[in-house]
């Protein structure tokens, strides 16, 4: 079911939401002990399931379990003084801390970086914030919406002209920066290994999507040379063999980005071969002008238009051309790649009912499903987590009865 690559890493995770928790479910199926912090009221993210039209219960919890499968769990109030004994002592022998709580609550806390660096000298402590821990905006709350998709560009420039922006999608930008915080983990996890020495690994993002969006971001900068524009008018794509084509029963996305290579294979699969030597088009550079556009983007639009999309991947697949099906996120739920590769996997809830839940997308030792461990209640593991503390029954019966701890 997990990796035992981390095997004997300890990683406490104190966060809500999507983005950091699924940096700990990735460490957690790499093998690594997460014990998950969650606040007496509970990680808001257990109640997504009602924003996404999708069940939310203590018996059957699909949005929870796809960002924190596989972790234990501890309820700790941490603005109690016996809360915040607790945390020291879980850090005193763990690997990693990390946490996406903002920065002016963890200083109220006493628990940011500066706090603990010289406490716990070997800790690794991330943090992962909305845009960024200087600057004017440093201590806005963030989202994956907000900090991600719009505060970049991503969703105004990336929908056509004319149209208004572009709806964001669930978590791509909360899970897209919790890698990127996971790698960064890892990374000082070898440092330490080696040195014995603690780091502070930050991301954001906004700055993760400044990076992921790092190649329309460049050449949309002022300069003699950078001249691409956003956002984009439908008729007038890159090349009119790196766009998509409506057709019966969905459309077809072309990515022919090495041109010379694609193009006569294509000419032959839409049924135009007499088009593969035409000077005009043979090169990336002479189809790509406007005169050429002109020409040859409604001339496709009417030919993708008269064959279903089965039709057109058969032909496309056969020249071998790069292409895609552009589908329903309901599709992939039937897509056999998803199943044969381990992309998905099946898990059964408490009250018996079963649900597709995405996989950590990294494998090793070998391919296919693998499963997926479950997420634990809040304060599932307190009392077992207290033991391993060294805190006897009586001390951990005082701890509930004063608030501080709660056992599922």
């Amino acid at each position: 079911m997990k990796s035992n690559c981390l095997e004997g890493v300890k990683v406490i995770e104190l966060s809500v939401y999507a983005s950091a928790p699924w940096c700990g479910r990735m460490l957690a199926e790499m093998g690594a002990d997460v014990i998950k912090i969650e606040n007496p009221k509970g990680d808001e993210q257990r109640a997504f399931g009602n924003f996404a039209n999708t069940i939310a219960t203590d018996e059957e919890n699909p949005c929870y379990l796809v960002e924190n499968a596989g972790k234990r769990n501890i309820c700790l109030n941490l603005k109690s003084p016996e809360g915040k004994e607790v945390f020291f002592d879980l850090l005193k022998d763990a690997n990693i801390f990390f946490t996406n709580i903002r920065m002016p609550a963890l200083r109220r806390l006493g628990i940011s970086y500066d706090d603990l660096k010289d406490r716990f000298p070997h800790l690794i402590y991330g943090h992962l914030s909305g845009y960024g821990l200087n600057g004017p905006d440093a201590d806005l709350p963030g989202f994956d919406s907000t900090a991600y998709f719009s505060r970049v560009g991503a969703m105004v420039d990336n929908a056509y002209k004319d149209m208004g922006p572009m709806g964001t999608v669930y978590g791509v930008g909360d899970n897209t920066t919790g890698t990127v915080l996971c790698s960064g983990l890892l990374a000082a996890l070898y440092r330490q290994q080696r040195t014995g020495k603690g780091e502070f690994v930050v991301t954001s993002l906004f700055g993760t999507a400044v990076g992921i969006f790092g190649l329309d971001l460049v050449s949309t900068q002022d300069g003699e040379g950078y001249n691409e524009v956003y956002p984009k008018d439908w008729m007038t794509p890159p090349t009119p063999v790196c766009t998509t084509y409506m057709c019966p029963g969905g459309a077809i996305t072309l990515g022919m980005l090495t041109h010379e290579k694609f193009w006569p294979g294509f000419c032959r699969a839409i049924g135009h071969e007499e088009m593969a030597e035409d000077p005009r088009y043979t090169t990336r550079d002479e189809i790509s002008k406007p005169e050429n556009l002109k020409v040859l983007v409604p001339m496709f639009k009417e030919i993708f238009a008269q064959h279903d999309v089965d039709y057109w991947a058969a032909r496309l697949s056969a020249e071998n051309i790069p292409y895609g099906t552009a589908r329903h996120f309901k599709d992939t739920h039937n897509d056999p790649m998803a199943w044969d590769n381990g992309y998905f996997n099946k898990f059964t809830f408490k009250n018996g009912h079963t649900a597709n839940i995405p996989a950590v997308p990294v494998q090793f030792g070998g391919f296919g499903p693998k499963g997926v461990a479950k997420a634990a209640d809040k304060g599932e593991n307190t009392d077992e987590i207290l033991g391993e503390l060294g805190y006897d029954s009586t001390r951990i019966r005082g701890l509930k009865e004063n608030g501080v701890v709660i056992q599922a």
